[in-house]
């Protein structure tokens, strides 16, 4: 267990396995569960908002890692509010609004040139600072 809770970003796993549930953050919960499913070696993993509690840097960080699962065999379908890391990680991207499909396809090219209204604003409304 501490190889997994090192592969998802703990660099003290025995002070996350020491301490109880009401004690750990939002993310480190997450990043916890995350642990504990790699510890299955699924085939397919269904990450529900993985990175909503965690800031920016852990949520690189740990999207790099399921690129690495990706990388190993490990199938994923990625669930977020944030087309950008979903066409990080995802080589394939379903757009929904209101429950209902309104645009599928590679990820590069949904980027690149969405066709449907809603993703156009979804992509618009990513905040993006330039140095």
């Amino acid at each position: 267990m501490m190889e997994r809770l090192r592969a998802v970003g703990f660099a003290s796993p025995e002070r996350i396995l020491a301490a109880y549930p009401f004690r750990l953050s939002g993310g480190e919960r997450q990043r916890t569960a995350t642990a504990i499913t790699l510890s299955l070696s699924p085939k397919l993993i269904l990450l529900d908002e993985p990175t909503s509690a965690l800031d920016p840097i852990a949520s690189r960080a740990f999207l790099n890692r399921m690129k690495r699962y990706q990388a190993d065999g490990t199938a994923l379908i990625f669930v977020t509010h944030n087309i950008r890391a979903g066409a990080y990680l995802g080589d394939r991207l379903l757009i929904l609004r209101d429950g209902r499909v309104v645009e599928e396809g590679a990820s590069e090219e949904i980027m690149k040139h969405p066709s449907d209204a809603y993703t156009k604003e979804l992509l618009s409304a990513v905040l993006e600072v330039q140095p």
